[in-house]
């Protein structure tokens, strides 16, 4: 988006003339892909932490300007969020080692700050004790332009304002203005650079692994102190940018219109031909620029959320990535990074062959709706690799293959051997006790609950949540 953009009043020309620089931007980009040796070079890795912020009552604390601008963090959408960034890595030697000192510093920064104004980080895909009434408050968006800026554009092209969620036993419907809903929601999100003439690939790879990782990873099953999803931040997030009433075809926020045949540009040229634009903001064009900057695309496609989103980097000598999306924040360091490594390598490992023909592209999405839904417990459509077709596997089952895989094929990428020992510990313990994030929420409130009301039993959980401490031993390991 940039921090730079304030303009939120635009004339019919605005958008002419964006739509055209977008559609020759695409084409340029593809160009530029085309080119021998654009993009080549070792294979890195990032990660941006999103986080919450809460007061001594586990209740959230709405001072994120200040805390993040002390801790050299940036803000997030509402004013009890924040966002620190790892730098970015090679992927041969030990990444995940420095990616997890990376987080321990800035996330140790970012809470240091945070205690200086009466408040803790939180890693949780949403907050369990945010309340209907907290996003309700007319100034809990974070007060900076870009957020007002993508508020006013999305408010002209959103379906309407709801957020619905059904959930086995309990259900939420409420409508909230703009784009504070989006701001409950708290991602990792982990960025590959991916070599162009292997982008379709992996970025395939990347949608079929989707489900079953984040039915590991869960970790957001209160919303607004109702018991839904495993992870509501799927629907929430995707609600939160179209409407509940958006049709598929539609939304913004979704995993992908089908395979991807062409590589990084194909995914461009159809953010260009689908989606309309609703911020265009024009730029000054350098044209002896190499690579090109191109402004307009960049802005458009940051305004079409993929769960695997492909991002064209101008920097150096420019490059394209993925940036996996699907992922929620937390339960700890060692748990996150765990999930890092564990996308990542399963993502390699089946990019080692084409899985644009083992399932169609609706199974693929619907079982990423599953693993949101039911976690640990759901069963997904999963190609039959010994007799062809397709068979319903546990989720479980599914990782006990995907894990040695993708350690191999991290083994293969030159990922130094204790890098991968360490950063699997934590997902082996967590399927070998079927335990994550969610599953352990949702059982402690179970047991506080029996003697407090709900509210009472979600702040009592937070505490100890924050009392583990977001560097302290995986959630496979708490009590």
């Amino acid at each position: 988006m940039g921090e730079a953009i304030d303009q939120d009043s635009f004339e019919e020309q605005d958008y002419l003339l964006f739509g055209e620089r977008i559609r020759n931007q695409a084409e340029e980009l593809a160009a530029l892909i085309a080119k021998p040796g654009f993009g080549t070079g070792p294979l890195t890795v990032g990660t941006e932490v999103e986080v919450s912020l809460v007061d001594h009552e586990a209740q959230p604390a709405t001072r994120n300007v200040q805390i993040a601008a002390e801790a050299g963090a940036a803000t997030e959408v509402d004013r009890f969020t924040a966002e620190y960034d790892t730098a970015p890595v090679p992927l041969m030697g030990r990444p995940f080692a420095s990616i997890a000192q990376d987080m321990r510093s800035g996330l140790g920064r970012l809470e240091e700050a945070a205690r200086a104004h009466g408040a803790q980080i939180v890693l949780a895909g949403t907050l369990p004790t945010l309340s209907e009434s907290v996003l309700l408050r007319p100034d809990i968006m974070t007060p900076e332009p870009r957020y007002r800026v993508m508020a006013a554009a999305l408010s002209r092209h959103k379906f309407d304002d709801e957020i619905r969620i059904d959930g086995p036993t309990e259900t939420i419907a409420a409508t909230f203005p703009g784009i504070v809903a989006e701001g409950a929601n708290n991602a990792l999100q982990v960025h590959l650079r991916v070599p162009p003439d292997n982008f379709a690939a992996t970025l395939n790879a990347a949608h079929l692994v989707a489900a079953p990782i984040l039915a590991l990873a869960a970790n957001s099953p209160f919303f607004l102190e109702r018991k839904l999803w495993a992870d509501n931040r799927i629907p929430i997030f995707a609600q939160a940018v179209s409407g509940w009433a958006a049709p598929i075809a539609e939304r913004r926020v979704f995993l992908g219109k089908d395979w991807n045949r062409r590589g990084a540009a194909e995914s461009f040229i159809e953010d260009v031909e689908h989606f309309a634009p609703i911020l265009p903001v024009l730029f000054d064009v350098d044209p002896a620029a190499d690579p090109p900057a191109l402004h307009e695309l960049r802005l458009h496609a940051g305004t079409v959320w993929r769960w695997n989103r492909p991002i064209y980097d101008p920097s150096g000598s420019g490059h394209v990535r993925i940036e996996f999306r699907v992922l929620p924040t937390g339960p700890t360091i060692e748990d996150m990074v765990g999930n890092t490594a564990l996308m990542i390598g399963a993502t390699l490992a089946l990019a080692q062959a084409d899985v644009s023909d083992r399932l169609p592209f609706e199974q693929v999405r619907s079982n990423l709706w599953a693993a949101a839904q039911k976690g640990l417990s759901t069963d997904l459509a999963w190609p039959d690799v010994s007799k062809g077709g397709v068979v319903r596997r546990s989720v479980v089952d599914i990782l006990a293959d995907l894990l040695p895989a993708a350690e191999n094929a991290l083994d293969d990428a030159g990922v130094a051997t204790e890098d991968i020992e360490s950063a699997f510990a934590s997902v082996h313990a967590r399927l070998e006790r079927q335990s994550n994030g969610a599953r352990w929420q949702v059982e402690t409130v179970h047991r506080l609950q029996a003697q407090s009301s709900r509210t009472e039993a979600l702040a009592q959980m937070l505490q100890r949540m924050l009392a583990y401490g977001f560097d302290g031993p995986s959630v496979a390991e708490w009590s």
